[in-house]
């Protein structure tokens, strides 16, 4: 059996971990914008009400907030708040600095006595 979205999710996760590798030990909100993924914000105001700015965009959105959550769930991140289209606080776990073998020197046991 074939993932149908694995190529994107792929693509997705690679993204993340790169701008949360950047940002470590720093959470920064994740987003389809933040990934440059989309061109545009993904809500517009029309009569006092948000909605999604383009269907397409607000898709792309949908599915980074899709990817941040999934990868909470297997304990690579963390995140404070997930909205459709944003992920509040997103931090690298241990577990995900040790898949991209980033693991702080000072968090290696045998570096304190």
């Amino acid at each position: 059996m074939e993932l149908q979205n694995r190529d994107r999710f792929n693509s997705v996760v690679n993204g993340i971990f790169e701008s949360l590798a950047a940002a470590f030990p720093v959470p920064i909100d994740v987003d389809a914008h933040l990934l440059g993924l989309v061109k545009g914000p993904a809500y517009k105001i029309v009569n006092h009400s948000q909605i999604p700015a383009d269907e397409v965009e607000f898709e792309v959105y949908e599915f980074v907030t899709s990817c941040v959550e999934w990868l909470e769930s297997a304990d690579y991140l963390r995140a404070s708040k997930h909205y459709s289209s944003l992920s509040k606080n997103v931090l690298l776990t241990e577990k995900g600095l040790q898949l991209l073998n980033a693991s702080p020197i000072s968090l290696l046991r045998g570096n304190y006595t």
